[in-house]
């Protein structure tokens, strides 16, 4: 798909500029943002579907140590293994290097690197921590940690949908200008985009919607938003 739109693109410009310089410029900026996309678009839905999966991980963890009086390392990698196959690998690898070593904190540090995620962190911490407390201290602090957990999730949902028209809205950064092309083309034809004077102004015309598409990008991305809306919530007044 990636390399599909890289050509559709390096052909539209080849077509209103006949220039191959141009051409080759627009296929390598489309691929190699087609490819950050993809990397960007991987991270996101690690932790998306990480912040999702914990509340109910936490919630079945405390089932099985608590009803099914399984070991804590146990009873956490098989409540990982119900998670989506993004999450449920991490557990994998954790359980089978935890079979290999016998370190439970060795397996929790593969989890905490896999996810990358600010709530692993603080989950694989506290179960580090609390890994030899007694029975009672350890169900009451996993049962904090889903109620934690919980709520984190309930506050990304609420802030995910408010940004859904943000990230809407950033589409017409892209849309507009090439509308704005496509409109030009039909009435004045492909002539003024091929002296050296229209080419200059469809790399000008490119530079600056990939920087306007960055700037767009960064604002209303919603791990950096979301970040920024808890600090404010953080300062403000009771």
């Amino acid at each position: 798909m990636i390399f599909a739109l890289s050509i559709f693109a390096t052909g539209t410009a080849l077509s209103l500029s006949s220039s191959p310089i141009l051409g080759s410029i627009v296929f390598a900026i489309t691929a190699l943002g087609g490819v950050r996309g993809l990397k960007i678009k991987k991270e996101t839905k690690i932790r998306v579907d990480a912040l999702r999966s914990w509340p109910l991980i936490l919630s079945e963890l405390q089932l099985r140590i608590g009803t099914m009086g399984a070991p804590l390392p146990n009873a956490l990698f098989s409540s990982g293994k119900s998670a989506p196959p993004t999450i449920s690998k991490f557990f994998h690898q954790a359980e089978r290097n935890f079979s290999i070593t016998g370190s439970f904190d060795s397996a929790l540090a593969i989890l905490s690197k896999g996810l990358n995620d600010s709530g692993t962190s603080i989950v694989t911490e506290l179960l580090s921590v609390a890994k030899d407390a007694p029975g009672s201290d350890l169900m009451t602090l996993i049962s904090d940690l889903q109620e934690d957990r919980q709520a984190e999730w309930d506050r990304q949902s609420e802030y995910e949908a408010r940004l859904a028209g943000v990230r809407f809205a950033k589409y017409f950064v892209i849309i507009v200008p090439l509308g704005m092309l496509g409109a030009g083309s039909a009435i004045a034809g492909t002539g003024p985009y091929q002296s050296s004077l229209g080419q200059l102004g469809l790399v000008l015309s490119l530079l600056v919607l990939i920087a306007t598409w960055v700037w767009a990008s960064r604002l209303s991305d919603p791990k950096r938003l979301y970040a920024t809306l808890k600090t404010k919530e953080a300062v403000l007044p009771e």
